[in-house]
């Protein structure tokens, strides 16, 4: 299956990307790293390669372990921080997923969601 995805360091019209707003030592950056090392296959596998594309896992998997940093579980709320929240942005490579997306990932995937949340505590 392909996955609707993005590049934090892409240049958009203005000459800018996101990577160049966002600083180095900022939570999202560290959300973002921790993700990328988990071990994230039980999650693809339960991808279809038939139907619509779907955003990147990983991509909401972090998103929603920085909102729950934040202490935010609305999802309307997190569509809107992913359209104007730049540390979201970065986290999202502003893809802006809607709140139906965000709300289907995490019904769909709590459980999973769990065991990923303690191997993330234990890279850190």
């Amino acid at each position: 299956m392909s996955f609707i995805t993005n590049n934090q360091n892409q240049l958009h019209m203005f000459g800018y990307c996101l990577s160049d707003l966002v600083p180095k030592n900022a939570k999202c950056r560290l959300v973002l790293d921790l993700v990328k090392k988990l071990k994230l296959k039980k999650l693809y596998y339960r991808y279809s390669s038939q139907g619509n594309h779907a955003y990147e896992p990983s991509i909401m998997l972090a998103i929603w372990f920085y909102a729950y940093s934040m202490g935010e579980t609305s999802t309307r709320k997190l569509e809107q921080l992913c359209r104007r929240d730049l540390h979201f942005m970065y986290i999202s490579s502003n893809l802006q997923p809607d709140h139906t997306s965000l709300s289907r990932f995490r019904k769909d995937h709590l459980d999973l969601m769990q065991d990923y949340f303690i191997q993330l505590v234990l890279l850190i």
